[in-house]
């Protein structure tokens, strides 16, 4: 089964921005782990956290983006939506710096804007 091209830009665009996202998430968890050795243990459950709740979804919904799987809008709205929530109850408790919410902020409302086109605007062509 053929994508239509427009649906495959979206892919692309939707799986670079996952996975970006992704990766700093995981680059994140690995960072507040390493302070866990020097500090305190109860950074632990922030780089759990980190783990479960952004970096383990953004790799899935990049990962379904790039085979152009067709849950993919279904996932990228879902994860999104998570990302935007995690921004609005985590990161005020960690502390983060105010560049740290806004630009989780940009990368969650583009994810799920992006999850958006695909499930609403950008339409399958292709007979099923």
């Amino acid at each position: 089964m053929r994508m239509h091209p427009a649906r495959s830009i979206w892919h692309v665009l939707l799986a670079n921005s996952a996975a970006a996202t992704g990766l700093s998430a995981w680059v994140a968890a690995g960072a507040v782990a390493a302070q866990v050795i020097d500090v305190d243990v109860p950074s632990l459950p922030a780089a759990i956290d980190i783990v479960v709740v952004l970096a383990a979804p953004l790799t899935v919904t990049a990962r379904m983006a790039s085979t152009e799987n067709r849950h993919t809008a279904l996932a990228a709205l879902l994860t999104g939506a998570l990302l935007l929530v995690w921004v609005r109850t985590e990161l005020p408790l960690l502390g983060c710096p105010g560049w740290v919410r806004a630009a989780s902020t940009i990368a969650g409302v583009a994810i799920l804007a992006t999850g958006l086109i695909l499930a609403v605007f950008v339409r399958d062509r292709s007979p099923r």
